[in-house]
């Protein structure tokens, strides 16, 4: 069995960002600035860490996202869609016994790139997006990364571990687990990120992603 990485977690949120850009600001954390993915239909911001990262993406070009293999406009419109508006992005190889069990995205925007895709994403969209980027490569040693967006006042340097929550959420049958990500059955979706590092207590980033410090769990 693959030992997986967490590289990133995504949650889709509305285009304008207010809520997240106001709270991890008063958090103390560096959002970077909007990176947009032509020909997926999709931009972002992140809260980027040595180690990982969490993503706050959203739909900027309705007729890419519709057109895109990935079908994200689902997914942004998760209240009303079913889908769930979480994706889980891990690092590692992917076992030849379970490579049957994705697709290979090559993304418009990374043309020399490709990204494993879990079929739950065709199948069960009421599901995190699952998705493995074949790499080792931590977002700190990635080429041209800007250092002073992993740099933030509370000190963390990585996410240990995110709780995701929402009806019927599970892993995969035969994927290969990963440590840090635990799914747990809710009524409603949430994500909570807990992440190395100081923060006074758990902060709502936006209505469906909190981040707590490990040291309040303790």
């Amino acid at each position: 069995m693959a030992k997986f990485t967490l590289d990133h977690v995504f949650c889709f949120s509305e285009p304008t960002l207010v809520s997240e850009i106001k709270n991890t600001n008063n958090a103390g954390f560096t959002l970077n600035s909007e990176v947009h993915h032509p020909g997926q239909g999709t931009a972002n911001r992140s809260i980027i860490f040595e180690e990982n990262y969490l993503e706050f993406i959203y739909v900027n070009s309705i007729d890419d996202a519709n057109q895109n293999p990935l079908k994200l406009a689902r997914r942004a419109d998760w209240s009303k869609s079913g889908a769930s508006p979480f994706g889980i992005c891990l690092r590692s190889a992917i076992p030849e016994n379970e490579l049957n069990q994705f697709w290979t995205y090559s993304p418009p925007y990374w043309p020399e790139g490709s990204i494993f895709i879990n079929k739950l994403n065709e199948e069960s969209p009421e599901q995190p997006l699952f998705f493995v980027i074949p790499s080792s490569v931590r977002p700190v040693d990635r080429p041209k990364i800007n250092h002073s967006l992993i740099t933030h006042e509370t000190k963390s340097t990585a996410i240990l571990k995110v709780e995701v929550m929402g009806p019927h959420y599970e892993w995969p049958q035969k994927m290969s687990a990963c440590e840090q990500v635990i799914l747990t059955k809710a009524d409603f979706p949430h994500m909570r990120v807990t992440i190395d590092g100081q923060l006074p207590r758990e902060i709502f980033l936006n209505d469906l992603v909190s981040i707590v410090s490990a040291e309040q769990l303790k």
